[in-house]
């Protein structure tokens, strides 16, 4: 259009609508010869970038949304291999972006307005979507879905490959996504990562090199690489990074491997197992490992801060025990049974541990007896275990008729006892120390319900262990006649609390029954009111009443003889109501002369106290259950570094009532692998305890929890039984990782 410039003096409108009419002439189409000309339709051109590298990825899928996120109908594009992409086809002048880089292990997400590094970012959440102009051409940086990095040796620079590596969160706990092992050029990847802080843990100690955490802040950088340190605590510099990072990292060698060896000679010891165990000396699961032939031994892969070390060498005659433990003998570490002895160390630990042999193996003998009446008690099974409480594999036997039993072959200087006679109706618990109940001319050991009560024996020795019942049961009478009571209130009270353990009511023969009872001193109330008898506790005293030798009953709490399980003791009740028959007495010969003249008063025996049981309708429901409960309704799993603050157990509850005495509550739940049927215990409301669970009970699998219904089933005096459920939600601890 030269011949603008030789007409200046023109409206410069009018020459562009002539010059439009001009070109468009003969055209076919549409012809505007006044006002400005239609606008363009609006186009976006950019590129997406790895926001590592800035390389640019291809094969991302861009989709043009509004500005609230949703998608406009135009179709998506995909990036070509230089990671350029344009959309056009929209008449939005304001858009949004959203971009899926998943079919390239990127990230997924919608474009903000913030700019970092190599372009702008992108967030999952369409709330953060930035509105932008149709002629956007900014490039747009997302973040890997996998690490890729190299490791080296920080001496040489050269590759280390078969070096495990991990991701872990921000806290340095393990995200439960799979290690990936160095490749010959020291290269490795890690896919799935979603986190946007993450740590990572390298373990060379399979080839020689050092086991730690990296430091991911170039200002801590040593020459090849970023350094790495034994402990989370121990990083100077930051500790947390992101899928951006690309640097090498750099391991120092290990130019000796650590030997378990002889305390007492220094030789290698083979055959003994290492288990890493949690900072409360917990094993890790599958974190094992035996000593080969020259003692050598390397631990397992545990991205933890803190850990401790389980060494058991009973399979190869050697002690077992918890290290690094002081004092640090000649030849190495010691070893102590207990983790509380022990310090707690890093996955790096590479040092030498002693270990005791143990004396030679002997055949450790005793014998079970009953712990009331001294007579030996059969089918009884006898285990040893560990400090832990942990059965040991092939140390255990069964009593027999005379209550002794064998365990063969046993290579300790002291043993922990656990005896179980719940089948058979007796204790289970551990054996403790000199019995309190019996005198010392008898040499019997008592048995105790917690591990730490317990008292370690040498197997040499021979006393014998005194096993009581976990049953009461017995008789009440009328102390006149001897005529059974049905129907009294008889109530185990622990002596100690005054708590009510056990409610039950006697039968048409006055006999009433306490199963499962706690081993421990117990009072006895018997509540005859209710059929005109009086009421009072257990006492100490007994006269014979024909052939019944009966226990007083005693109004004063004072005057009454505690007792323990297994006793058997006959009652005999006084009459609140005014002469009773003595007609039925079923005296002895010596006693015929004592009966009072009064008997020939005795009313007919049409008339006589309502104590026959032919009125009573026979039992045939279970026992009514009430308010059962969980408290919490939810629990945690135990971990050492995480989900500190919330309930690790729920208290179960129950209440149940029936007219002829609810005998036995139980609870019964399965949660992960574990199968549990507990004895509930307490007055008319009895409760037992559901936790706690180790970590990864709960399977590490979105939402990280399992609904868990504990079954309580309640029996009565005629067997009858009823069931009620509770849910127990068990949370795992993956809850609590960000």
């Amino acid at each position: 259009m030269w011949w603008l410039a030789l007409v200046p003096w023109l409206d410069k409108k009018i020459l562009l609508a002539l010059t439009l009419t001009v070109a468009a002439a003969g055209t076919g189409y549409a012809v505007f010869t006044s006002g400005a000309s239609a606008p363009a339709p609006p186009g976006v051109a950019s590129r997406v970038l790895d926001s590592a590298t800035g390389d640019p990825l291809g094969g991302v899928s861009v989709q043009v949304t509004d500005e609230d996120g949703v998608d406009l109908p135009v179709p998506a594009v995909i990036t070509a291999a230089d990671g350029t992409f344009s959309i056009d086809g929209f008449s939005h002048t304001t858009i949004g972006l959203r971009v899926d880089g998943a079919a390239v292990d990127f990230e997924q997400g919608f474009v903000t307005c913030e700019t970092l590094g190599h372009g702008r970012t992108v967030h999952p959440s369409a709330s953060f979507v930035c509105a932008i102009s149709a002629d956007f051409t900014d490039d747009i940086a997302l973040d890997r879905t996998f690490l890729r990095a190299h490791v080296v040796n920080s001496t040489t620079g050269e590759p280390v490959d078969g070096a495990l590596v991990h991701v872990t969160d921000e806290t340095g706990t393990p995200l439960g996504i799979a290690a990936a092992t160095t490749a010959p050029d020291g290269s490795f990847t890690i896919g799935g990562v979603s986190h946007d802080e993450i740590g990572i843990f390298v373990d060379g100690a399979a080839v020689g090199f050092e086991t730690g955490f990296v430091e991911t802040n170039p200002s801590c950088a040593v020459p090849h690489g970023a350094e790495v340190v034994a402990t989370w605590r121990s990083v100077r510099c930051t500790n947390t990074t992101s899928t951006r990072f690309t640097r090498d990292i750099a391991l120092d060698p290990v130019f000796s491997t650590p030997q378990v060896v002889d305390s007492g000679t220094g030789d290698p010891v083979a055959g003994v197992l290492i288990a890493l165990a949690y900072d409360d000396g917990t094993d890790i699961p599958g974190a094992t490992t035996t000593t080969a032939a020259d003692g050598t031994y390397i631990l397992p892969s545990v991205p933890y801060e803190e850990i401790s070390i389980r060494v058991d060498g009973s399979a190869v005659g050697y002690e077992s025990g918890f290290t690094p433990g002081f004092p640090l003998e000649p030849f190495g570490w010691a070893v102590h049974p207990t983790h509380g002895e022990v310090v707690n160390t890093g996955p790096s630990f590479a040092a030498d541990i002693s270990l005791d042999r143990l004396p030679d193996p002997v055949d450790y003998r005793a014998r079970v007896v009953d712990g009331w009446n001294h007579l030996p008690v059969e089918n009884v099974t006898v285990q040893l275990v560990d400090s832990s409480g942990v059965s040991i594999s092939g140390y255990s036997a069964t009593t027999a008729a005379d209550g002794t039993f064998t365990i063969p072959g046993v290579r300790s200087s002291e043993v922990v006892i656990l005896v179980d006679g719940a089948a058979i109706e007796y204790q289970r618990g551990y054996v403790g120390c000199r019995s309190p109940y019996h005198p010392e001319e008898l040499h019997l050991v008592e048995v105790v319900s917690g591990l730490g009560d317990a008292c370690a024996w040498e197997p040499t020795y021979s006393d014998d262990i005194a096993l009581f019942e976990t049953v009461v049961g017995s008789r009440v009478f009328d102390s006149a006649t001897g005529l059974p009571l049905e129907n009294v209130e008889v109530s185990l009270i622990d002596a100690a609390t005054d708590a009510v353990v056990f409610t039950r009511r006697t039968g048409a023969d006055g006999s009433y029954r306490f199963t499962s009872v706690p081993t421990r001193e117990l009072l006895l109330r018997i509540n005859g009111s209710g059929i005109g008898y009086e009421d009072g506790y257990a006492g100490c005293e007994a006269v014979w009443l024909g052939s019944l030798n009966l226990k007083s009953v005693e109004p004063v709490l004072g005057d009454s003889c505690a007792q323990m399980p297994g006793f058997t003791n006959d009652f005999g009740l006084d009459s609140t109501t005014g002469p009773v028959p003595t007609t039925t007495v079923p005296a002895l010969p010596s006693t015929t002369t004592t009966t009072p003249p009064t008997t020939t008063t005795t009313p007919p025996p049409t008339t006589a106290p309502p104590t026959t049981t032919t009125t009573v309708p026979a039992d045939t429901t279970g026992p009514m259950i009430s308010t059962a409960s969980a408290s919490p309704a939810q629990i945690w799993e135990q971990h050492p570094n995480l989900c500190s603050g919330p309930p690790k157990q729920s208290v179960i509850s129950a209440t149940a009532t029936d007219p002829s005495g609810v005998t036995e509550m139980r609870a019964t739940w399965t949660v992960g692998n574990f199968s549990e049927d507990e004895v509930m215990t307490g007055g008319a409301t009895r409760t037992t305890t559901m936790g706690p669970y180790p970590y990864l009970t709960v399977p590490e699998v979105w939402p990280y929890t399992e609904d868990v219904t504990v079954t309580i089933t309640a029996k009565d005096g005629a067997g009858n039984t009823s069931e009620a459920t509770v849910v127990v939600t068990v949370t795992g601890a993956a809850d609590c990782f960000g």
